[in-house]
C-alpha cells in the first residue's frame, strides 16, 4: 500500500511541478537584466524611451543629453550627443502601448536578477499586438548605471503549447521516478513463524 501511495504521489507531483516551472519561466524567469555597459558616462536620469526600447534618451551627470541605441554592435554608433528629445513616443500607432515611469521599482513585476544595486528610476513600455506583447524596461540604478530587461513578443498560443509540453514532461518524469522508487523499495514480506 505504501508503494502505491508513493507512485501516485510522484505521478501527481510531476505534472504539477512541470506546469508551475513553465509558468515561472514564462513570467520572466527566462529574461535577464542586461547592463548597458557600452555607454561610458554616469547617468543622472532617463528622459524618454521609444517603444520596444531600441532608442532612449538620457541625461548624464554633466547635464548633457545623449541618444543611446540598443542593442549595439561594434560597427555602429551606439550613442550620440544631442539637444533634440522626442516628445511623442507613440511611434507604433497601430498597437496599444502601456508606458509607465516609476521611481524605486519597475512596473513589469519581473525578477530583478542580476541587478545588485537599488533602482532609482525605471521606464517600462509594453506594446500589445493582437496576439502578443513585447515588454521592455529600462532601469537606472543608484550607481548611475543603465540596465535593460527586454522580453520579445510571445503569443499566448505558443506559451500554452510550451506549458502543455512541460506538464506532459513533468508527468513522464513523475511516472519514471515513481517506478524507480517502487522498484528499489520492494515491499517487505513477513515470514511465517514456526
Amino acid at each position: 500500500m505504501k508503494n502505491v501511495l508513493i507512485f501516485i504521489t510522484c505521478l501527481m507531483l510531476g505534472p504539477i511541478f512541470g506546469c508551475l516551472s513553465s509558468i515561472f519561466w514564462h513570467e520572466g524567469a527566462n529574461t535577464f537584466w542586461k547592463p548597458i555597459d557600452y555607454f561610458p558616462y554616469p547617468v543622472k536620469t532617463i528622459i524618454v524611451m521609444k517603444p520596444i526600447g531600441r532608442e532612449f534618451w538620457v541625461e548624464s551627470a554633466e547635464s548633457e543629453i545623449y541618444q543611446v541605441t540598443y542593442p549595439c554592435s561594434e560597427d555602429q554608433i551606439c550613442w550620440i550627443k544631442t539637444d533634440i528629445v522626442p516628445s511623442d513616443i507613440s511611434v507604433l500607432d497601430r498597437e496599444p502601448i502601456d508606458y509607465n515611469i516609476s521611481n524605486d521599482k519597475c512596473e513589469n513585476n519581473n525578477f530583478m536578477y542580476p541587478i545588485f544595486h537599488k533602482i532609482t528610476m525605471c521606464i517600462t513600455s509594453s506594446v500589445h499586438a493582437p496576439d502578443a506583447t513585447h515588454t521592455v524596461s529600462l532601469a537606472l540604478t543608484n550607481n548611475n548605471k543603465l540596465w535593460i530587461w527586454d522580453q520579445d513578443y510571445e503569443d499566448p498560443f505558443s506559451i500554452l503549447i510550451k506549458m502543455q509540453i512541460a506538464t506532459i514532461t513533468g508527468g513522464l518524469i513523475g511516472y519514471l521516478t515513481g517506478i524507480l522508487i517502487v522498484a528499489y523499495n520492494p515491499p517487505k514480506r513477513k515470514g511465517k513463524k514456526k
